[in-house]
């Protein structure tokens, strides 16, 4: 599931500090979340919703479950990087209270 929504990029490390999220529904695997814990923050660092069960609430849960997860371990503070593309993702995050605090651009060079 992770490849499809993020090819390229690799869940490498799961620790107390690196958690990660599992959502399933009638016993499938249909969502997960990947968090990072620091001294003064937790992060979101992927959530992704397999396209099949998405608009029923899991990722809502899923990260109901994150934000318990940090705010028990003392994390007054998460934050995340969403890109432009994941405009589903982004009115997720507006709808739980994110707020945008700035904004990111990536470029790339191809050069022959």
């Amino acid at each position: 599931m992770h490849q499809r929504m993020f090819s390229g990029n690799k869940i490498n490390i799961v620790r107390k500090n690196h958690p990660l999220f599992l959502g399933y529904l009638n016993e499938q695997l249909c969502a997960y979340a990947s968090a990072q814990l620091s001294q003064k923050e937790g992060r979101l660092l992927y959530l992704g919703v397999d396209e099949e069960y998405r608009q029923q609430g899991s990722a809502t849960a899923l990260m109901e479950q994150v934000w318990n997860f940090l705010h028990d371990s003392c994390q007054d503070k998460i934050t995340l990087v969403q890109s432009d593309k994941a405009q589903a993702a982004g009115k997720l995050y507006k709808k739980l209270g994110f707020k945008t605090i700035r904004r990111l651009l990536s470029a790339q060079l191809i050069v022959n």
